[in-house]
């Protein structure tokens, strides 16, 4: 990683996951399945080496369906991993459970649970000051307590193959109930042409129902062939104000490469990517502009970012990232850092 100061960074990351999936009795429609991790880095700033090492079971669940005459119902407990209906605000591990249940036309899901029994290290979280919640011990470190719940109504096929999704989700701070969350989202998806799709969410959320904060994404994909797909769109996450902490998600989600690593928090960023395929090797190029909505939408600066896999063989992937941030504001937040990373399973 190099700064605009000129300073450089090397990063290693190793990690070796254990998995198993296993069928609770012969004639039985439940499961359980459980993944391990341990992950060796070793971070060498300026010549100043810091080595850590991180162990958790990132997931620990026992899952199975019913059916029924015209619908179904998917239940599952234990670790999770879940995600909300924008993947921005809660994508992320959780201790609790989730369920689903489909009639057709419509399916109804809901999930709760616990996140202080999580590994901080892996599961990265802020307040909603935006303040992250930082590891307190090496190896595994309790996360802070949240109890996270959610109930997401989805139309699939509500008109002309269009999707519409209801959600709200609450946060509760264990800690401090005054700084407890409550979002609800607007999702819409569905194709313009045979070739055109797009998918839509606004947020309305708020800290302890005393101000409001907004989020705001929009993606248009253009696939005109099998190898290549053009993407483009726009982000909008609400800065701070008098009244306001501005937009903070639960799970850390970096906004854009600058030296900061700023939290979606006050921007504004027009996007655009190109992706192809090529039997066994994908590329994608990534760009965005990245305005301050904390003043007046003043350009802060480019990001754009490459990102290369290729299966080598099919239990080996080799990767190659590459991601810079050119601060055109104050000059000191442009960032550049590249990754190999190499895949194998057995």
């Amino acid at each position: 990683i190099f700064s605009q100061a000129g300073d450089s960074t090397l990063k290693q990351n190793d990690e070796v996951y254990l998995w198993l999936t296993s069928p609770l009795g012969k004639d039985s429609n439940f499961f359980i399945s459980a993944e391990g991790l341990y992950k060796f880095s070793l971070l060498s700033p300026n010549a100043q080496t810091s080595i850590n090492n991180i162990a958790d079971i990132d997931l620990l669940k026992i899952h199975g369906s019913f059916g029924f005459d015209k619908a179904s119902l998917d239940v599952a407990f234990g670790r999770l991993f879940l995600t909300d209906s924008t993947g921005i605000i809660f994508n992320q591990l959780l201790d609790g459970a989730h369920c689903s249940f489909n009639l057709g036309n419509t399916v109804i899901s809901a999930f709760a649970g616990y996140t202080g029994l999580l590994n901080n290290h892996t599961t990265i979280t802020i307040d909603a000051t935006g303040v992250y919640d930082s590891p307190v011990s090496q190896i595994y470190s309790l996360a802070h307590p949240y109890v996270p719940f959610a109930l997401n109504i989805n139309l699939p096929v509500l008109f002309g193959n269009q999707s519409v999704n209801f959600e709200g989700l609450g946060i509760l701070d264990l800690d401090n109930f005054d700084l407890s969350r409550y979002y609800a989202t607007l999702y819409l998806a569905g194709p313009i042409s045979n070739s055109v799709f797009y998918n839509a969410s606004t947020t309305i959320g708020t800290v302890n129902f005393e101000n409001l904060m907004n989020y705001t994404n929009l993606n248009i994909y253009i696939r005109p062939n099998d190898l290549i797909s053009v993407t483009v769109g726009a982000e909008y996450a609400s800065g701070k104000t008098d009244k306001s902490f501005g937009f903070t998600t639960l799970t850390s989600k970096t906004a854009y490469n600058s030296t900061l690593y700023p939290e979606m928090n006050g921007v504004f960023m027009p996007k655009a990517s190109l992706a192809f395929t090529v039997y066994d090797f994908y590329a994608e190029l990534v760009g965005k502009s990245v305005l301050d909505a904390n003043d007046n939408f003043a350009s802060k600066g480019l990001d754009f970012s490459i990102f290369m896999t290729y299966n080598l063989f099919s239990d080996l992937q080799l990767g190659f990232d590459f991601t810079s941030f050119i601060d055109t504001k104050t000059k000191t937040e442009t960032n550049t850092s590249a990754t190999i990373k190499a895949a194998l399973a057995f």
